[in-house]
């Protein structure tokens, strides 16, 4: 099972930007745009040939994104950002790609923890993986268990 970090700049030094992703072997572009009037994050998912799958959503942390996407092309896994401080709070114009994160479940690891979690509560171990932008390079994987961080480089 796998929770992949898809590492977004020190968004605060670039304003509004646009990346593509490999999400379960499919590019998606991801767009994103700070309102300073509500002060939050919120961005689009759209495929290559530019068909819109969710727009204008919101950023906000441990909340799955795609969950009421009803495009039949939506990518099969869930997009959330992660906060890595001990207090979780909502994606600023500083803390965004500083101190949270976009992740991307894919769709196996979903499944895993969906049946694990029927009838009783359990500690899933999950592997997060830092990948690069650049081609889906994987620059750090770290497995997570019920205490235990582990950190490797992947070469």
């Amino acid at each position: 099972m796998a929770v992949f970090i898809i590492p977004t700049p020190d968004a605060e030094d670039l304003g509004n930007f646009f990346f593509d992703a490999d999400l379960d072997g499919t590019i998606y572009q991801l767009n994103f745009e700070y309102n300073e009037r509500d002060g939050f994050w919120y961005f689009d998912i759209i495929d290559l040939e530019g068909n819109e799958i969710r727009t204008s959503t919101k950023c906000v942390t441990n909340w799955p994104f795609l969950v009421y996407a009803s495009s039949p092309l939506k990518p099969p896994g869930q997009l959330m950002c992660l906060d890595t401080r001990e207090n979780s709070e909502e994606p600023t114009i500083t803390s965004f790609g500083v101190n949270i994160f976009l992740s991307y479940s894919d769709e196996e690891t979903i499944e895993e923890v969906e049946s694990s979690l029927v009838g009783t509560v359990t500690s899933v171990p999950l592997e997060i993986i830092l990948v690069s932008r650049n081609a889906g390079e994987v620059l750090k994987s770290s497995a997570v268990g019920e205490d235990v961080l582990r950190s490797r480089v992947v070469t």
